[in-house]
């Protein structure tokens, strides 16, 4: 396959675009783990708990579920 200069110019430019991406997610990464650290120490809990917690907020921030409530909904039938 032969690329013209244009398509060359543009793959590099694009190259460059996606080195920048992965710098900024690996950035986005850190500061992700940073807030998850302080509410786990607020809470005293592992930040793994802590990432579920915001997953279930966000789901219910976007879809109105609240998978909380159905999750201990669904808890309490097997105790049963």
């Amino acid at each position: 396959m032969i690329i013209d200069t244009n398509d060359k110019k543009r793959v590099k430019e694009l190259f460059s675009e996606w080195q920048e991406i992965n710098a900024q997610r690996k950035e986005l990464n850190v500061n992700s783990k940073d807030v998850k650290d302080e509410a786990a120490k607020i809470f005293e809990v592992k930040p793994k708990m802590v990432n579920t917690l915001f997953r279930i907020m966000q789901k219910q921030y976007d879809d109105g579920v609240d998978e909380l409530e159905i999750l201990t909904e669904l808890s309490m039938q097997l105790e049963d």
